[in-house]
């Protein structure tokens, strides 16, 4: 895959812009989304970087919705339900609650890890922030991550493609869908697998020369687009 390389580094800086939104690195300018640091010469360099969650504001692509619930991947690599009701305040958010959507959810109260249950939502918008790949990619994408970190074999093996390629250290390729929920749980989601797949930042996610690429160099889940919608064409566990 040729361009790991550039994957790896997008991913170095989105370690970075997140430590520094996490950690409370910036004040004022972070808010801003800028960052103002010092040249060799002594003048002032401003860096722009994209907006980042922070505690009242969450940037997420939408995974599933419900009249009860709205469950998203946001830009820091969790999966958060929020409640949600009828009177919930979506009337800035243009493409509603649609799964693969990407939206700005402004709430207060405190999260617990990934939990928001005990949080009320201010009101959800349309994200300033955009992703790289389209929602139909983000759609397929989103239940790529559900079926992963639910251990859901079944749900998995209903968004792939056929011939499929699997590469636990040998590389095979899996001929139906029934042959790869035989194959077991246990041997599909690894620890490592569903640590990287539940923890993608979407937001960073983009193409490369081989489709789209949930995780790392390895393990992955590859998705590919050959004209039938995208669905997974690959899961490298090594």
């Amino acid at each position: 895959m040729r361009n790991l390389r550039e994957i790896r580094r997008g991913i170095a800086c989105l370690v970075l812009a997140g430590t520094l939104g996490l950690c409370g690195c910036g004040g004022d300018a972070a808010a801003s989304g800028s960052l103002a640091d010092e040249n060799a010469n002594g003048s002032a360099v401003v860096i722009d970087y994209p907006e980042m969650s922070t505690k009242g504001t969450m940037y997420g692509v939408v995974l599933k919705s419900s009249e009860t619930e709205l469950t998203v991947q946001s830009d820091l690599g969790t999966t958060v339900s929020f409640p949600i009701t009828e009177k919930t305040d979506v009337s800035e958010a243009s493409g509603g609650l649609a799964v693969g959507s990407t939206v700005k959810i402004r709430y207060s109260g405190t999260l617990n890890g990934n939990s928001a249950k005990k949080v009320k939502i201010k009101a959800i918008s349309d994200s300033e922030k955009q992703p790289q790949i389209g929602q139909d990619a983000l759609e397929t994408a989103g239940k790529v991550i559900l079926a992963v970190e639910s251990g859901n074999l079944s749900a998995l093996a209903d968004v792939c493609a056929y011939p499929l390629i699997f590469d636990d250290g040998n590389e095979k390729k899996i001929s139906t869908r029934q042959d790869l929920v035989s194959m077991g749980r246990k041997a599909v989601f690894t620890k490592r697998l569903v640590y990287y797949i539940s923890r993608t930042d979407l937001f960073m996610t983009g193409n490369y020369s081989e489709g789209v690429m949930l995780g790392r160099s390895a393990p992955n889940i590859v998705l590919t687009n050959n004209g039938d919608g995208w669905k997974v064409s690959g899961i490298h566990l090594k």
